[in-house]
């Protein structure tokens, strides 16, 4: 960031202009196609200059920071989307996608921990949510308003969270779609019930919830059981300071979305004048509902006088089936992963990107399995990770992870690393040529995965393999199997290389009986 914003961007037009701020829309230089916005900040004393450093760490779209004699500049990316009021007014969204939403919402806003609490109120802000694709984001525009003001304590900010969250999971749905759980758990949070000590206690609390009540395609809706969002004591952090009101000179601080994009812009007037010709890109989107016969997938895409719908079924990497009907319909599915994708093609013969889910299915559809029974009785569980001996150094951020795991009691967390990749031995095993390696793996982002084993007996390299793995999406289950070439060795040596946090269960090395 050494180079002025001056020398690498182009101002095209002025959005906002006040004693306080100015917003511009620009492009950046030499590609005109890329659009935006830079935010001058003027007149705020310390409160940007003590924050810039953790602001570059917590802004995702963050372009260019710089502190000018003019103020401090922030250029941020522009991305087509749709503000979330805007999308539950125009989509029919049931409750599972309100849980992904949810989910992605709380992930999300972890990174602003550090932040003032004026700064995280902002960016926690329901305007900041826009969805692209169905899947939301966070805009990360700061607008301010002088008329307002705001001294945000902690307290302030959870209730804020709160709002939001009930926001996202019934706004115009209907009362069979609402969550008890969910509802109680915002509750607490809007009366102060609860002692988190920031927003990631918030969201590692409900992270377990959802991963064991909602990310499993097996636990169809009748069979869930009620499982606590628990406050866990572990994340416990230190409160921030309070912020005063000195700080922001009684001026409050109030982020309004403005769904930048082709629909945002051309909303509030920004891109007048260059809208004649716009074309409405189809957009492919399903919503499953389980029935008493098997899955009915209801085709919600949009866009302009759809022509075309091409839905495609893998069952565990293989074509089940193939069809160009407008929705999808199977029944009495069996045991296995599925993988189910919906392209749609516009009026003017553009296609889609595809739309795609993941479904874990276990030995039945109607069963009655669930991951909170299991948890009641871990007496029934095989903890397989018990039999193997493990070594790894926990200064690596490998840890055992009682919280999210596949089966048993626990499983493997890995935090992420590039350059520095994690590794894992499995000792005193005692296999024969004709061994099998295998184990799950979750990732918290779609993001590759480099796995390289190493097969040693008494020190002797015995065999090498490298793995590239593809996630297919953030939190689900994965399983990896490899027969071959293991051979006779009596310690196995695994490193793990990924931008993305991991998690490992069931892992099993062994001989083929």
């Amino acid at each position: 960031m050494d180079a002025s914003y001056i020398e690498k961007y182009n101002i095209l037009q002025t959005f906002q202009s006040n004693d306080h701020q100015k917003v511009f829309i620009g492009t950046v230089k030499d590609r005109d196609h890329e659009i935006v916005i830079i935010n001058i900040l003027r007149d705020l004393g310390d409160l940007w200059k003590k924050d810039k450093e953790k602001l570059e760490n917590a802004l995702g779209n963050l372009l260019h920071l710089e502190i000018v004699e003019e103020g401090f500049v922030l250029v941020t990316t522009f991305k087509d989307a749709q503000p979330l009021e805007d999308y539950f007014n125009q989509t029919h969204v049931g409750i599972h996608k309100r849980m992904n939403i949810l989910f992605a919402y709380l992930r999300d806003i972890v990174k602003y921990k550090e932040l003032d609490y004026s700064l995280q109120s902002m960016l926690i802000d329901e305007a900041q949510i826009l969805i692209d694709n169905h899947q939301p984001f966070l805009s990360e525009l700061i607008l301010i308003d002088k008329n307002l003001e705001m001294d945000t304590p902690f307290e302030g900010l959870v209730k804020k969270i709160a709002g939001v969250m009930k926001k996202i999971l019934i706004a115009g749905s209907s009362l069979e779609d609402e969550n008890k759980d969910m509802l109680q758990f915002i509750h607490k949070l809007e009366n102060g019930e609860h002692t988190y000590k920031d927003i990631e206690d918030i969201y590692h609390a409900f992270r377990s919830y959802y991963l064991y009540q909602w990310a499993m395609g097996e636990q169809s809706t009748g069979s869930r059981k009620s499982l606590a969002l628990r406050e866990e004591s572990s994340f416990r952090k230190k409160a921030q300071p309070r912020m005063g009101k000195s700080m922001l000179g009684k001026m409050a601080l109030l982020v309004v979305a403005l769904g930048l994009g082709t629909y945002g812009l051309s909303k509030y007037g920004l891109l007048e004048g260059r809208q004649e010709n716009v074309l409405v890109e189809p957009v492919a989107y399903f919503e499953r509902i389980e029935t008493s016969t098997g899955w009915e997938f209801v085709n919600k895409s949009t866009g302009n006088n759809l022509k075309e719908s091409i839905w495609e079924v893998l069952k565990n990497e293989e074509i089940i089936e193939s069809t160009k009907a407008k929705d999808l319909m199977i029944a009495s599915p069996e045991a296995g992963i599925y993988k189910v994708s919906l392209k749609v093609k516009g009026e003017k013969g553009q296609w889609s990107q595809p739309y795609e889910e993941e479904i874990i299915l276990g030995n039945n559809v109607n069963d009655e399995y669930s991951e909170a029974e299991d948890l009641s009785d871990p007496l029934e569980e095989v903890e397989r990770l018990d039999k193997l001996h493990l070594e790894y150094d926990t200064s690596q951020g490998i840890s055992l992870d009682h919280d999210i795991y596949k089966t048993g009691n626990y499983g493997i967390r890995i935090e992420g690393s590039i350059d520095s990749p994690r590794k894992i031995s499995f000792k005193n095993l005692s296999l024969n040529d004709q061994s099998f390696f295998s184990m799950w793996i979750m990732a918290d982002a779609a993001e590759p995965i480099e796995i390289r084993l190493k097969g040693l007996q008494k020190n002797r390299i015995v065999f090498e393999k490298n793995i590239q793995h593809q996630p297919s999406g953030a939190y689900l289950w994965e399983l990896l199997n490899i027969e071959d070439g293991i051979g006779s060795i009596d310690r196995l040596e695994m490193s793990l290389s990924a931008p993305s946090v991991l998690w490992l269960d069931d892992i099993e090395v062994d001989s083929f009986k």
